[in-house]
């Protein structure tokens, strides 16, 4: 059976990530690739939001398998 608690958390933190992302977006071009914090923040936020993803996406295969 599905935990949906545990998809539920993931989406949450999935939007959390994406709407940090978006705030990073906002910055100029050449403000955000001379700021080495501002790169290694968004690709940590999107590295955060594909292990999220996996994680849905691991738990319904589980699931399935069983």
């Amino acid at each position: 059976m599905i935990n949906k608690n545990l998809v539920y958390s993931r989406l949450v933190l999935i939007q959390d990530y994406l709407q940090q992302m978006f705030r990073l977006a906002g910055i100029p071009k050449e403000a955000f690739l001379e700021n080495s914090d501002t790169v290694a923040a968004a690709e940590s936020y999107l590295r955060r939001t594909l292990e999220a993803v996996f994680d849905i996406s691991r738990h319904i295969r589980n699931t399935s398998l069983r």
